[in-house]
């Protein structure tokens, strides 16, 4: 049976490639990508039951990266669908290659973190968690989707320093910005945190 995935605010793993980045890419690439994740969705949605659609859209999505490999899109998208065809290792290994492309993304760094979690790499998960705090915080210093940042930053204390950690930060955050719609539709996810909960549904169908 399917499970609802749950992403974090602002997580970004794109069905679709950056719009206001397309030009820089090969367009037919991004036009192969954009209709595979597609497909993807309809299936994650209910709208296509069969699963051989997976393998379909995997062969599409190496097509794209075949014809413009330095589209960290591709990779990221390729990881989500290797991992929800419990291929883990394979799925790290696409979003490695994104992260090479694209080093301070940091849903990429989650992502890396959460997978190798799965797997029982933790000291490796733990790195990556690491990196993403890192990522997070240059964003807030840029003043880059604050509030959907921080609470992003909230939420992977609980994988690096604890329940208690993480409740307090977000309860910053709820001070900073009372009356955010991202603040108060999180605010259960936080209080009702449970770690291999949260595990199962960040990675799809496990």
């Amino acid at each position: 049976m399917k499970k609802i995935i749950f992403f974090l605010v602002a997580l970004s793993m794109s069905c679709k490639s950056d719009n206001n980045k397309a030009n820089e890419f090969d367009p037919i690439a991004v036009s192969i990508n954009d209709i595979a994740m597609q497909k993807y969705q309809d299936y994650i949605l209910g709208y296509r039951e069969d699963e051989e659609v997976l393998d379909t859209v995997l062969f599409e999505l190496n097509r794209a990266i075949d014809i413009d490999s330095s589209n960290y899109v591709f990779y990221t998208n390729k990881a989500t669908v290797l991992s929800l065809l419990n291929q883990d290792n394979n799925a790290i290994k696409a979003l490695e290659k994104a992260t090479k492309i694209k080093p301070n993304f940091a849903e990429n760094l989650m992502y890396l973190g959460l997978l190798n979690e799965s797997i029982g790499a933790d000291s490796i998960a733990n790195s990556w968690y690491s990196q993403a705090i890192k990522a997070y915080d240059e964003r807030i210093e840029n003043d880059q989707s604050i509030v959907s940042n921080k609470i992003n930053r909230a939420y992977l204390l609980f994988f690096t320093e604890g329940k208690e950690r993480a409740l307090k930060a977000f309860e910053i955050v709820k001070l900073e910005h009372p009356d955010s719609e991202e603040v108060i539709f999180m605010e259960p996810l936080f209080k009702e945190f449970d770690r291999k909960e949260a595990l199962n549904n960040f990675l799809p169908f496990k």
